[in-house]
């Protein structure tokens, strides 16, 4: 059944509902994920496929990641041997989001430790806003119930975004002239100053795809990471079982690659298990199919 619906009948099912008083929040269906299914849904859709998540653009942001990764591990060990505390929330959320902008923008988000901080708890706030919200569709009629009560706070949320994602994209275009190769964020760009593009975007989509890579990067990858750290604690024989796959297949010579992970069986089995038990999302964005006057 699922493979008829997003696979065999895609577009008869691409179509995605209006969300409760999206059309009054500063962005309103400009992100991505809850565009209508359309021009700027398909071109948004290739950019990402040819270019943010091509297997090319993923091989050559290898080194990147790599780096991230490296970067994250000295600052646990150093407070490991200064005998402090650190919280993986914080670090594991900038990990994440620093190696995805770095892949679109060629640029790292988060540095400070109190932007950091304010980006985790802005997006824990967008998240508690954004369930509250959609309860609003359960009521039918009173779905606009929804905006009474937490219409101001989601729009309040929104504009601490654009204020963070304005300074995102002024840096991208300041360091633009100094770089050789083109990432996904001057794509965008390009298509946003050229009048014949095949799909005329404003900055408006700019800043709500960006709001997309960050709530994807927190939400899911960080919270994924989060989750199997949290059960691997609570669950000594597996994390031992782990540490002595990774020491057999690795060594204690060199960190774990990308190209060691189908020689994990056993580590590839504990992530699933983690997703199984705490799923970061809903497996896909809400679709529908339009009969009439019918959904």
């Amino acid at each position: 059944m699922a493979n008829e619906i997003f696979k065999t009948h895609d577009l008869a099912f691409a179509e995605r509902p209006s969300f409760p008083f999206s059309d009054k929040l500063p962005y309103g269906s400009s992100e991505f994920f809850v565009a209508p299914y359309g021009d700027q849904w398909r071109f948004i859709k290739k950019l990402c496929m040819t270019e943010l998540l091509s297997a090319k653009q993923v091989e050559k942001s290898r080194v990147a990641r790599h780096e991230e990764l490296v970067r994250f591990l000295l600052k646990v060990l150093e407070s490991a041997k200064k005998k402090q505390t650190l919280d993986m929330s914080v670090e594991i959320m900038k990990l994440t989001n620093n190696s995805t902008f770095r892949l679109a923008m060629s640029m790292r988000s988060l540095d400070e430790p109190h932007e950091a901080e304010r980006i985790r708890k802005l997006v824990k706030e967008s998240n508690e806003v954004g369930a509250k919200a959609c309860l609003g569709d359960m009521f039918g009629p009173l779905s606009k119930l929804a905006f009474w009560l937490y219409g101001q706070r989601a729009i309040d949320v929104t504009l601490k975004y654009d204020e963070i994602l304005e300074r995102f994209l002024k840096q991208h275009e300041e360091i633009s002239n100094e770089r050789e190769n083109e990432d996904l964020m001057d794509l965008l760009l390009k298509a946003y100053r050229d009048d014949k593009s095949e799909f005329k975007i404003n900055r408006i989509h700019l800043k709500a795809f960006l709001l997309d890579l960050f709530l994807a990067g927190v939400g899911t990858s960080a919270e994924v990471k989060l989750w199997t750290l949290a059960e691997l604690i609570n669950n000594p024989d597996v994390f031992n079982k782990v540490r002595e796959e990774i020491k057999y297949v690795v060594g204690n010579t060199r960190l774990v690659e990308e190209s060691d992970v189908p020689s994990l069986p056993y580590l590839q089995a504990v992530i699933k298990e983690a997703l199984r038990l705490h799923p970061a999302m809903p497996v896909v964005v809400i679709h529908y199919k339009k009969f009439g006057y019918f959904q």
